[in-house]
């Protein structure tokens, strides 16, 4: 387990990353699903598109944050970018960005998980991607992962946990919702 933890490092990443790494490319180790287009390889739930809603920013994180808190003990949560808000409402310059370590129970592989959240076109959209460290494939976990945190965020949108936002609109190269 130690050669695994060492072999594994904290990776120092951009926000969001722009695609699944290459060498997971095809493979069972990556999952996205992003307005720019998803990646995934298993036979899994739909996955094709993010989670779209006109919803607060504000809302939006709070229930991805209680997601990630509702996982095990073995996730955790290494960058939290919450959005800048501003008086009046929700404001945020290209929303907000987690980044979550979830290590395997049995080995104790870790995984990156990315969760996004910002405005786009009048919506709040959800942007994940999990993938692993160390090796090309996984049993699918990845897929799995992104597949519940896109059901919890449909559950709480028809449960009223999400309050309707004004529509997105830019100005000045900042987001209002």
């Amino acid at each position: 387990l130690l050669l695994l933890r060492l072999a594994s490092n904290e990776p120092q990443l951009p926000p969001i990353p722009a695609r699944c790494p290459p060498r997971l490319q095809g493979t069972h180790g990556c999952s996205r699903v992003a307005a720019a287009g998803s990646s995934h390889r298993a036979p899994a739930p739909p996955l094709d598109a993010p989670f779209r809603r006109r919803a607060l920013l504000s809302d939006v994180e709070r229930e991805l944050v209680w997601w990630v808190g509702q996982q095990s003990r073995r996730v955790t949560i290494l960058r939290h970018d919450k959005p800048s808000s501003s008086k009046g409402g929700d404001a945020a310059r290209g929303g907000g960005f987690m980044h979550v370590r979830a290590v395997t129970p049995m080995m104790g592989f870790a995984d990156d998980f990315f969760l996004s959240w910002r405005c786009l076109k009048g919506e709040a959209v959800v942007e994940l991607q999990g993938q692993l460290r160390l090796g090309v494939g996984d049993t699918g976990v990845n897929v799995r992962r992104n597949a519940a945190v896109l059901s919890h965020m449909r559950a709480a949108a028809e449960g009223g946990e999400l309050r309707s936002a004004r529509a997105c609109r830019d100005k000045r190269a900042k987001v209002f919702c």
